[in-house]
């Protein structure tokens, strides 16, 4: 009951921050007459809309809520399997809430313990749910095969239960794992079925989420223009939803790809942009993969002290929460700039840091960079057996990633994705049309016939007049 008591003030003080936007679930709430499930779902929602605007509020809400459920669980032994469903979702929250603040080994911890919970009253729709978020913890710590792992386990289920938009949301997911493994082909078809059926389901936030992904992909292999259409698509969308967690996503991803074309100012711009946003969400990836890019454009400018700065600001954020991905990137860039500065031995201590990070991971990209790197440094000390050997290593990298045949991949999944997209909605029209046309045909028939059987009783009912006028006339 305290934790109950706890919850609702919390809100009550947020109702004010917030205006109308949560009066009327906080009605539900504070009403007596309200079932506990219901006002426990109900604080859940409140709990899970915080999460992309207060990190603190969305934690607290989550905690206290699964205290209160802990506390009914031992005298409501009728409810306890609605009880049990309701703590797995608690758990699952929770975790969403660490991983957005960069905490994955917390957020892992409770994403198996909502699993947990799920699987002792076979919550299938749950276990979907917490397998897809435990293997984003995962894929965000580098972890790639175990990230894979449970997505296949939540896509399973998925499945099973026909949950289209949590299909959409693990095909996705899959799909970004196989194109940091440098599996394009693969990546792009997880890619545009999650892409589909996001917009069958008509859900924006899916939608956007998907086209951030595609735009990485095309900006991966060096297509900005389309890139950025991709991207711009779903700045557009979060717009309209309000949505800062995505908003600072693309944001984050429309910097890179100015920055990629050597349009700094303008990736400057939309990297301050997101680290504002960040700051707020108190999001430590996204801060320290932003020190990172913003510390990037400062060494191409030859500012090298603000660049080093930067970057070791990232590198131990990185290192903190167990970013590997983030770890490499940050090393390899450390590395980069000690060897503009002519620093070679600490250039080298740095690179084979991050190649070892890379290579463990098996990130195609970051690997390919690091052992180009290493090339360099070997080469300007005089080392060209190792140069040579990992030059090599970097050309077969790269050949992997950027080849023809796989930009021809990308143009021809996006053209069928469309030409399937445009058949459907010929399709569609066509048989509304054929459906109207059938409609319209079965009107006319029934005017026809109607007016067939009035016309015949008229001409039946003239010829008895006319009958009778004759008997008449004979008569007279």
């Amino acid at each position: 009951m305290k934790s109950l008591f706890k919850t609702i003030l919390v809100l009550l003080i947020f109702s004010f921050a917030f205006g109308g936007k949560i009066d009327s679930l906080q009605k539900i709430i504070n009403n007596p007459q309200t079932p506990d499930t219901t006002r426990i779902r109900t604080i859940l929602l409140l709990a899970s809309k915080f999460t992309s605007s207060n990190i603190d509020t969305a934690i607290v809400l989550y905690e206290n809520t699964i205290d209160t459920i802990k506390s009914k669980l031992k005298s409501k032994m009728d409810e306890s399997e609605t009880l049990y469903k309701l703590l797995s979702d608690a758990y699952r929250g929770l975790a969403i809430a660490y991983d957005r603040m960069g905490e994955y080994n917390k957020a892992i911890v409770l994403a198996k313990t909502s699993i947990d919970v799920a699987k002792s009253v076979n919550y299938l729709y749950g276990l979907g749910m917490s397998y897809n978020n435990l293997g984003v913890a995962y894929f965000k710590l580098g972890n790639y095969d175990e990230a894979l792992n449970y997505f296949l386990k939540a896509e399973s289920i998925r499945k099973k239960l026909k949950d289209t938009l949590g299909l959409a949301t693990t095909y996705g997911n899959i799909g970004m794992i196989y194109t940091k493994q440098g599996l394009i082909s693969r990546s792009l078809e997880y890619l545009f079925k999650s892409l589909e059926l996001a917009k069958a389901k008509r859900n924006k936030l899916k939608t956007a989420i998907m086209l951030v992904n595609i735009g990485l992909l095309y900006n991966a292999q060096k297509d900005y223009e389309k890139s950025l259409e991709y991207l711009l698509q779903a700045e557009d969308i979060l717009k309209q939803l309000n949505h800062q967690f995505g908003l600072a996503k693309v944001y984050l991803n429309i910097g890179v790809n100015y920055a990629d074309q050597g349009q700094y100012d303008k990736a400057l711009e939309y990297y301050n942009k997101s680290l504002k946003i960040k700051i707020e969400l108190r999001d430590k990836r996204g801060i320290a993969i932003l020190y990172n890019n913003l510390a990037n454009i400062y060494r191409t400018k030859k500012q090298y002290k603000k660049a080093l700065e930067l970057y070791n600001k990232s590198l131990e954020i990185q290192k903190q929460i167990g970013y590997k991905d983030g770890e490499s990137s940050a090393l390899v860039n450390i590395a980069q700039t000690y060897i503009e500065l002519n620093n070679l031995k600490t250039a080298y201590k740095y690179a084979i840091q991050g190649y070892d990070v890379a290579k463990k991971m098996g990130n195609i990209y970051e690997l390919r960079d690091a052992a180009a790197l290493l090339a360099k440094i070997e080469r300007k000390s005089g080392n060209y057996k190792r140069a040579y050997t990992y030059l090599l290593e970097a050309m077969d990298l790269s050949d992997s990633i950027n080849t023809a045949k796989l930009k021809d991949e990308l143009l021809k999944k996006e053209l069928q994705y469309k030409y399937e997209k445009e058949k459907a909605e010929q399709k569609s029209e066509y048989e509304n049309k054929l459906e109207l046309s059938v409609h319209r045909q079965k009107i006319q028939k029934f005017i026809i016939i109607t007016i067939s059987f009035f016309l015949s009783v008229i001409l039946i009912f003239s010829f008895i007049l006319y009958s009778r006028y004759k008997i008449i006339q004979k008569q007279r």
